[in-house]
């Protein structure tokens, strides 16, 4: 009994014959989609042509994510490494130009202001220098307004409450923005914390020993502080180290080259001086350890003389 054969198989041989093998490269549904085979198990390229996995969109997306990410990392760390750096040179370069007087008007009022307050409270309560202040300044405002608006009251003959204040500018401009900027608030707290950063960290460098020399520097400098302070009050101590800050520099800047010429004739005389008196104290020591040596045998001889 002879089988007869099936149309759609006849068909179905004649394709796959006439049909090239599947590219390595083609995608899962591609080669469902060739071969017309629905439902059944998906090949793998490594099943079929030991062929590695070709990477798929999504994992290329996800690497060049991972990639952009790194690269993100990177930039803030470097960005921040930078910022700092700025901040310490800003506060540096503000610090030089205040010791070396490159705004003499600045720098004086800022002098005068530390050394006024370590003056007062000296003498004086903090508290009872604040109220003081206000006491002066409200008062004489207080003063001024009314006696200002009697005189225009006098010299128009218009009531008080009609006459335009005088201090009407500011309370204007106090009006339609804020007396306190925000925006300049913002700036000040962030470098105020970018430079308490910088101080925390340098801190934190000094007391772990992260380096040995500036370490014993901060350590020689905390004790002479120390002993200083147990002997001068702190406010004198504070406030001979700012004037020698704001003036020291300054005028070691101004007259360099007359210092110098000193500190050198200083630096041979002192020299000479310890050369001299170093002969000296080696002399008078041979002497002495020599005469030592013979009152010792002095005082030897007798009592081998006796035995």
């Amino acid at each position: 009994m002879t089988e007869t054969a099936n149309p759609y198989h006849l068909t179905m041989n004649k394709q796959l014959n006439h049909m090239a093998p599947p590219s390595p490269q083609l995608s899962q549904d591609d080669l469902v989609r060739g071969l017309k085979v629905l439902g059944s198990k998906p090949l793998t390229p490594s099943e079929s042509t030991e062929l590695p996995s070709p990477i798929s969109p999504a994992n290329v997306q996800k690497l060049d994510k991972s990639d952009e990410q790194d690269d993100e990392d990177m930039v803030m760390v470097d960005d921040e490494f930078q910022m700092e750096n700025d901040v310490a040179m800003l506060i540096y370069f503000e610090f030089m130009d205040l010791i070396y007087w490159e705004i003499p008007g600045r720098t004086g009022i800022i002098l005068m202001g530390i050394l006024g307050s370590l003056v007062l409270t000296r003498y004086y309560s903090l508290l009872y220098v604040l109220a003081g202040s206000l006491t002066i300044l409200t008062g004489f405002n207080l003063i001024f307004v009314n006696v200002y608006n009697f005189i225009r009251t006098v010299w128009t003959g218009l009531p008080t409450h009609e006459l335009i204040h005088p201090y009407h500018l500011h309370m204007d401009a106090h009006r339609q923005k804020a007396i306190i900027p925000r925006d300049l608030i913002d700036y000040y707290i962030h470098k105020a914390v970018d430079v308490l950063e910088i101080v925390v960290q340098g801190t934190v460098k000094i007391v772990y020993v992260y380096d040995t020399k500036t370490t014993g520097f901060a350590c020689i400098l905390s004790a002479c502080i120390y002993f200083a302070t147990s002997l001068v009050p702190t406010k004198v101590f504070f406030g001979a180290f700012i004037l020698c800050l704001f003036t020291v520099p300054y005028f070691y800047e101004q007259h360099q080259d007359t210092l110098d010429e000193s500190l050198t004739t200083l630096l041979e005389k002192s020299k000479l001086l310890l050369e001299k008196y170093r002969t000296i104290v080696q002399t008078h020591s041979t002497t002495l350890y020599q005469q030592s040596v013979v009152l010792l045998q002095q005082k030897m001889q007798p009592k081998t003389t006796m035995e």
